[in-house]
């Protein structure tokens, strides 16, 4: 296997894959980008100035304002315009985005958390622009009775049903690309067991990776991230650490935090500066709920927990 890898995270959303992501972006030799598939809401978009692509620096960031070639990123992501398709098509076959990536971090793994079937795979598919970098498959699987109540959470109009078709739908898609995926270039990781035993399983993830676990990893919000779209209760926990400890500016930290706060309540405030399992669903979801939910995707979700041990 090459050195230099992308590491595809994949998975459900709110599934913890930006969690996963943040932790291996602790590495010295990786650098977390975030969801880039999402990275077009930013180019595309008709505001003034730079547009903001980092999502956890508040304000200019070094890496993608300073460092990184918007051009290289428009013509990779843009939606906007008869040939976007052509040029992204074209930025597809030499594979620019990601080798301008690996140029600009200096990193060795790059950790694209798209979590998407659709977005992977046309990156993946022109097999011979990869030369020298070996795509990598992460995926992150979670109970999904917890993911069909976090999509509740934020989409309070929808009903359990939708949700758990929705998920449903997602999982078969997400296993079935997994199981086509070479076997020496994907690992599979449990949500439940990364929050309740996180060393063991980034040892894991590391030792896949081929490269040295660092208990400092664990730490993440400790680190100089710069991550593009993703999760904003996890990031949240780097903007509490960055305005606990002057480390940013802290007006602008603060209103992240608040934003996070919103939408989840005091839970990430009661979380603290830690990696901890949340299971909000059982005591979030009725009866009802749950029985809508085992009617439509149960047998599929007791398949994927019983992988991991779990029931």
């Amino acid at each position: 296997m090459s050195r230099r890898k992308v590491v595809f995270v994949m998975g459900n959303g709110h599934s913890g894959s930006t969690l996963l992501e943040l932790i291996l972006g602790g590495h010295p030799k990786v650098r977390a980008l975030g969801e880039l598939n999402n990275l077009h809401k930013a180019v595309d978009a008709d505001e003034p100035g730079e547009p903001r692509l980092c999502h956890v620096c508040e304000g200019y960031c070094e890496f993608w304002n300073g460092q990184v070639d918007r051009a290289i990123i428009a013509r990779h992501v843009s939606q906007r315009g008869l040939l976007a398709p052509l040029k992204r098509g074209i930025s597809l076959l030499r594979n620019d985005l990601y080798r301008h990536l690996f140029t600009k971090s200096g990193a060795e793994i790059l950790v694209d958390g798209s979590k998407s079937v659709s977005w992977i795979s046309r990156q993946v598919r022109p097999r011979l622009n990869w030369g020298d970098v070996s795509p990598f498959l992460l995926y992150i699987v979670r109970d999904g009775r917890a993911v069909v109540n976090s999509r509740l959470r934020k989409y309070p109009d929808r009903t359990v049903e939708q949700e758990a078709r929705h998920w449903k739908r997602i999982t078969e898609r997400l296993h079935a690309y997994y199981d086509k995926f070479p076997a020496d270039r994907r690992y599979r990781v449990s949500y439940e067991d990364l929050a309740t035993k996180p060393e063991e399983v980034i040892r894991g993830v590391c030792q896949a990776l081929q490269i040295d676990f660092r208990p400092s990893m664990l730490r993440y919000w400790e680190h100089d991230h710069h991550t593009t779209f993703g999760n904003t209760g996890t990031r949240s926990l780097i903007a509490r650490y960055r305005t606990q400890f002057g480390v940013a500016d802290a007006p602008a930290a603060a209103e992240s935090v608040e934003i996070t706060r919103a939408r989840h309540g005091e839970h990430y405030d009661q979380v603290g500066l830690a990696i901890r399992l949340d299971e909000r669903w059982k005591r979030e979801l009725s009866e009802e709920q749950l029985a809508a939910f085992d009617s439509i995707g149960g047998e599929l979700n007791r398949q994927q927990l019983a992988f991991f041990g779990r029931s």
